[in-house]
């Protein structure tokens, strides 16, 4: 699907997420793809809300939302995901994840997966 790179974590205060493991698989008819993300926390028990966002190269949404219930894992689907080919055999698409683990509207952390940068053609 073309989400590729490190997940860097940015730790805000004394909670946060400790670790985030991501997997990525196709459906079988291409046109929607799954992101799954599992997370640890630094403090379990919190009451957090995890927002998330996708773009693409160019910096545009693709998609995005909220978590509430299941805040240990996100499963995001992407519609119609433009693929990732290796070179020479077509456009490299990638894509960026971040997710913001809140409670309130209090930021407790954020995690990020490829951050494309001007000279790849991003944002």
């Amino acid at each position: 699907m073309g989400v590729y790179g490190d997940i860097y974590l940015e730790k805000v205060g004394q909670d946060g997420i400790r670790e985030g493991v991501m997997d990525i698989s196709m459906g079988e008819n291409s046109e929607e793809g799954c992101v799954q993300v599992d997370f640890s926390y630094f403090h379990p028990e919190t009451d957090r809300m995890l927002e998330y966002r996708i773009t693409d190269m160019q910096g545009d949404v693709v998609c995005e939302g909220t978590e509430k219930a299941h805040t240990e894992y996100l499963e995001i689907t992407v519609p119609h995901p433009k693929l990732w080919w290796p070179r020479s055999h077509g456009e490299a698409n990638l894509y960026h994840l971040q997710v913001t683990e809140k409670v309130g509207e209090a930021v407790l952390d954020t995690s990020t997966a490829f951050q494309p940068d001007k000279k790849q053609g991003g944002t």
